[in-house]
């Protein structure tokens, strides 16, 4: 799979999605899935879970940028959780391709992590992507493995269970 990462709503926007647009053509010849990381700038700028300076929801923010991304070609969108099971809801029924959550900043606990994995799940992503929040697990075995149940509905007997 090909990923790409882009970030609407920044000086650079323009640039970003004709890159994106010109990666989704060479992949569809390829036969290669393309992956498209699709961040709103209400994101980077540390609004997350707030309202921007218009007033809107960044959830609102989140809705665009996954069906941009997959209007322009991307089979799958990695994209933040919007911090609600109700809000992603709706991000996933206005795209029109698989969501998978990307990790964001490293939780304050595994617990923490281990109950946002979970509300990931029942919002309807298709799953998660994500690093720091799982190899920087206290027990990496079980975290895996937590993971694994959580996404999957059973554990995976060759993470977690005898090899």
């Amino acid at each position: 799979m090909v990923a790409i990462n882009v970030f609407v709503g920044t000086e650079n926007e323009d640039i970003l999605l004709k890159k994106l647009g010109i990666v989704s053509t060479v992949c569809l010849d390829w036969g290669m899935p393309l992956m498209a990381e699709m961040i709103p700038a209400s994101i980077l700028y540390h609004h997350f879970g707030k309202k921007d300076s218009n007033n809107t929801d960044i959830t609102e923010d989140i809705k665009l940028v996954a069906r941009l991304g997959a209007e322009i070609g991307a089979d799958v969108i990695k994209t933040h959780y919007t911090g609600s099971i109700e809000s992603f809801k709706e991000v996933i029924d206005t795209a029109t391709v698989p969501i998978v959550i990307a990790g964001g900043p490293k939780v304050s606990s595994d617990e923490e992590f281990i109950k946002l994995v979970e509300e990931i799940s029942i919002s309807g992503a298709s799953g998660i992507c994500i690093g720091r929040n799982i190899w920087e697990a206290k027990d990496l075995k079980k975290m895996l493995d937590t993971v694994c149940t959580l996404i999957h509905g059973k554990a995976n007997k060759t993470l977690g269970g005898k090899r």
